[in-house]
């Protein structure tokens, strides 16, 4: 089936697992001496000169903004089954039929434009 042997094939990852971990420990002899880097040299001392002070003019005090506070609404908490839905779609349904038939006269109006 395969023109190699399944025990070759773990016998040479074996193998290759063995020299990849023991060749950080090959040719282990003394450590060399360290050599301590050369310390770097101190810098020139070198004056500093402080710039001039300018005087910044005096800007005018910010605007405040008035914020009138926002009137909360209290609105019925949970739901209410009293109210009746019917008159509530018919209007929602004529509002979007009225929309409808405007968006259908502007569609008009562009094309007779373009002509």
């Amino acid at each position: 089936m395969f023109p190699f042997s399944l025990q070759g094939l773990l016998g040479a990852a074996g193998a290759s697992l063995a020299l990849i971990v023991a060749a950080p420990f090959a040719g282990v002899e003394k450590a060399p001496k360290t050599v301590e880097a050369p310390k770097a040299a101190k810098p020139a001392i070198t004056k500093t000169v402080k710039a001039p002070e300018r005087k910044v003019p005096v800007a005018a005090a910010p605007v405040k903004k008035v914020t009138v506070p926002s009137k909360k609404i209290a609105a019925p908490k949970g739901y209410n089954f009293d109210v009746e839905v019917a008159p509530i779609r018919a209007a929602a349904d004529a509002a979007t039929k009225e929309r409808a038939a405007e968006a259908a006269e502007a569609k008009v109006r562009y094309i007779e434009n373009m002509a």
